[in-house]
Formats: structure tokens, sequence, C-alpha cells
């Protein structure tokens, strides 16, 4: 795997591998990986959503309620 020597990066790379084995955990990888795609395909159909999650104004906690919603 392509090591970047962005921090951020450095900071995904762990979330992705925290998630990955809690999902291998719990013996629900799958499930883990067709909600992440269907995130995703929200995220690009909807230009709202992408901008709340992507913009700093926006709290941790406020997207999480828009997203809940």
């Amino acid at each position: 795997m392509a090591q970047s020597s962005s921090p951020i990066s450095g900071v995904a790379e762990r979330y992705a591998g925290s998630l990955f084995e809690l999902a291998l955990q719990a013996n629900s990888v799958a499930q883990v990986e067709a909600d992440l795609n269907s995130f995703a395909a929200m995220l690009e159909g909807s230009a709202d959503l992408a901008r709340l999650i992507n913009s700093p104004v926006f709290s941790s906690e406020d997207q999480a309620k828009a997203i809940a919603a």
C-alpha cells in the first residue's frame, strides 16, 4: 500500500483500519461496506450533503444530527 506524507491521510488510514478491525470482529464487513457505499452514493448525489460533511463551519454534532435526520 502506498504511503502518503499527508497527516490527514495518516489519520484517515488509522480510522479506516480501526473500522475494518471492528467490522471484522463483529463479522459485519459486508454490511459496513454496503453502508459506506450507500453513504458515498448519497454524498455524490447531494451537493448540500457533501458541503455539510466537508465544511469546517458545521460541528461534528451538527453533522451527525443532519445525517441521522
